[in-house]
């Protein structure tokens, strides 16, 4: 599902609006509440390929989603419900999420509570980053580290003092693609090429045409019908509108009712004189 620049927006004392999917009051507002809702229904694996241009606004959209699941999660242990569902959350470029100078700020206390209680509620996080000390050290002392073949400037940095103790500790420098070391037993993982066994598909939001409101001239039409007796017939629309009821909204179905309403009532008036 694709995530434009424009549906993560800097919230000031904003009016609430239904379609929000998340609301805070000076921060930030997701907007596409509905189709993003919908999206996590009904499907079970779902990438979100995100378009907005700043760190800020991506990290909330990221909480957003992660907040959705927690807050579901949360409620069906403490209402004792029985089924469960087990959600995983793949975070490409997780540093730009749970960076020091992004998870630190107040706005993402939150975000921090929910990565300390997760596990608890079987939501869990694969977080994929290629600088590790980008990391915020609160969210690294809290993960299971799995490292590939890392840079050399991370290398000195970081990884040397974390493997000091590993017989692998040089041999990480070599390692190709799809082999990882699990620090929590020093042992070498391989994973195979990755290969998609069904076709992705985008999520596209569903634009609903709305049909043009009856004109001005079709209530005239029938006011004047109905107090003269005689029929006038409306042209047909250039934009195809019949004037049906059917894929209208419901305000706008309330205003053709009304006319309907409007119209029969002079017609009856016009018959009792």
């Amino acid at each position: 599902m694709r995530i434009k620049d424009r549906d993560v927006t800097e919230t000031k004392h904003t009016v609430d609006i239904e379609s929000y999917f998340l609301r805070h009051e000076r921060d930030y507002s997701v907007l596409r509440g509905q189709e993003i809702k919908e999206a996590l229904a009904k499907n079970k694996d779902i990438i979100f390929t995100l378009e907005i241009r700043d760190i800020e606004r991506i990290a909330f959209f990221v909480y957003s989603v992660v907040n959705h699941f927690y807050r579901k999660a949360y409620l069906r242990l403490y209402k004792g419900y029985k089924t469960k569902e087990r959600v995983i959350f793949i975070v490409e470029e997780s540093q730009n999420i749970f960076d020091s100078s992004t998870i630190s700020k107040k706005l993402f206390n939150r975000m921090r509570k929910i990565f300390s209680e997760a596990r608890n509620l079987d939501l869990h996080f694969v977080m994929c980053s290629q600088r590790l000390q980008d990391l915020n050290t609160k969210i690294r002392g809290r993960t299971r580290l799995m490292l590939g073949n890392v840079s050399l400037d991370d290398y000195e940095l970081k990884v040397r003092r974390l493997l000091r103790n590993s017989k692998y500790k040089t041999e990480i420098l070599n390692f190709e693609r799809g082999t990882f070391l699990y620090t929590a037993n020093d042992s070498v993982i391989k994973f195979p090429k990755f290969a998609t066994t069904e076709k992705p598909f985008e999520i596209k939001p569903k634009i609903k045409v709305k049909p043009l409101k009856p004109q001005k001239k079709r209530r005239f039409n029938r006011i004047i019908s109905a107090l003269t007796g005689f029929k006038i017939y409306d042209r047909p629309s250039r934009n195809g509108y019949t004037g049906d009821s059917e894929d209208l909204d419901e305000t706008e179905q309330e205003e053709l009712e009304d006319e309907r309403e409007w119209s029969e009532f002079l017609l009856d008036e016009s018959e009792w004189r």
